[in-house]
């Protein structure tokens, strides 16, 4: 959970064709590899927005 943004919206896309909205999100790969998730924050009122990526590794589960 993100905190002091409770004027804002989220939108996550995890790199696997899957996407979600809100402070607080799950979510599942369905297979091993390499994603790119992204994060976009903006505010309510339209105003500003940021993103936020990160290239993450899914390996096999053991």
């Amino acid at each position: 959970m993100i905190s002091g943004t409770h004027n804002a919206e989220f939108y996550w896309d995890f790199g696997d064709g899957q996407n979600a909205s809100g402070k607080k999100v799950k979510h599942k790969f369905s297979k091993p590899g390499n994603y790119k998730v992204e994060l976009k924050s903006e505010s309510r009122n339209g105003c500003g927005f940021s993103f936020t990526i990160k290239n993450i590794e899914v390996r096999k589960a053991e």
